[in-house]
């Protein structure tokens, strides 16, 4: 005989399913659209032929030596060495002097590289079902349903982008469903040398005093670097920190940053850029009111995160592991903006948390919102 849900978690079940239904709802809402018109809607990527460029762009230069230095890559090599176990070689004879979209003729040859972006997906959501499950019976299949179909991890899919394997990754190192430490380091190693930002994750181990799990992961991230720097021939530690740099200082100003931005960062440096006109279109009182309220607003957030892990590290027994991980990554998320699919790492961390006290469940029932805003944006509400 089944017993019933304890009265706590019975109470915002509607909340959550409300949510999935919404979820659900949005995406069969884009799945007519794409059926009707032969393209996606807003806020997926503006150009139809960009589809999977993620992927099979990434994986062109997996197989050019112009890596570092011409397309001058943020991933470590171990991206490039799965992208090239996961794909056909003869699909990416491409002169890289003459076409402008490396990646676009194998999109119709590699069909391994097409398999394994949706057999990431399948494989991701199921892994999210479980560990929900483990968490808590009860909400496990509304959350798997507002992550799972949520935008972020659909933007992933249909950028294919490697997020599909490092939240992955990402999960079986935080998640419950593995018990060796051993393969716990060795799963965060590996998400980190596929999404170097997710180093940030794992550094407030030290709040805890976890020394020997930071200690075991940063082996494991190091150890899987060299192996794959080895195999891949290119990627050296200073080639990648020259690449990140040059990234992290380039302010584009392109006010299509801002169709799937997930920080502050995009509409700074549209404020500063000076390649927009912002202070034509929008006026100067509105853009100097930006201008003071965005970095105040962030700078405000930043404070409150180290707040809360210096409360962790005071307290580190009275604070779950996933949520000092979480504040960690938050902290990278907002400081660079990283594509819409990165919100799939932090609504899989809020929804590690049970239905209790009105913080949690406002957080739980923020994080499925945020889960389908994106779609939802797609039919104008």
């Amino acid at each position: 005989m089944t017993m019933p849900a304890p009265p706590a978690r019975r109470e915002g079940l509607w909340i959550e399913w409300t949510f999935a239904l919404i979820t659900l709802g949005s995406v069969i809402y884009t799945l007519w659209f794409l059926n009707h018109n032969n393209y996606l809607p807003q806020p997926y990527f503006y150009e139809p032929n960009d589809i999977f460029a993620d992927w099979f762009n990434t994986a062109y230069w997996a197989r050019d030596k112009g890596t570092y230095d011409v397309w001058t890559a943020l991933y470590p090599p171990a991206s490039f060495v799965f992208l090239r176990l996961l794909g056909v070689d003869r699909c990416y004879v491409v002169n890289r002097f003459t076409d402008t979209s490396l990646g676009y003729d194998a999109r119709d040859c590699d069909w391994l590289g097409l398999g394994s972006i949706f057999a990431l997906y399948v494989i991701d959501v199921a892994l999210i079902y479980i560990t929900f499950r483990k968490r808590d019976k009860v909400t496990a299949l509304p959350r798997t349903i507002c992550l799972g179909l949520g935008w972020a991890l659909l933007d992933g899919v249909e950028r294919g982008n490697l997020v599909l394997a490092a939240f992955l990754f990402l999960m079986l190192a935080v998640g419950p469903l593995l018990r060796s430490s051993a393969a716990r380091a060795g799963f965060a190693g590996l998400a980190i040398n596929f999404k170097i930002y997710l180093i940030a994750a794992f550094v407030p181990l030290l709040l805890q005093r976890k020394w020997r799990r930071f200690e075991g992961i940063a082996i494991a991230t190091v150890l899987i670097y060299l192996v794959s720097y080895a195999i891949l021939g290119r990627g050296s530690i200073f080639e990648i920190i020259r690449n990140v740099s040059s990234w992290g200082s380039a302010a584009s100003g392109d006010p299509l940053d801002l169709w799937t931005a997930t920080s502050y960062a995009p509409w700074l440096a549209l404020l500063n850029g000076g390649s927009f006109p912002t202070l034509l279109l929008l006026g100067s009182r509105l853009t100097e009111t930006l201008a003071f309220w965005i970095p105040l607003l962030l700078n405000t957030v930043r404070a409150m995160i180290v707040f809360a892990a210096f409360l962790s590290w005071l307290r580190p027994e009275a604070v779950p592991t996933t949520r000092v991980i979480n504040l960690g990554l938050m902290m990278a998320l907002i400081t660079s903006d990283s594509g819409g699919y990165t919100p799939v790492y932090f609504t899989y961390l809020v929804f590690m948390e049970p239905w209790k006290h009105w913080s949690r469940r406002w957080r739980c029932s923020s994080a499925c919102s945020w889960a389908r805003l994106w779609i939802s944006r797609s039919n104008g509400s």
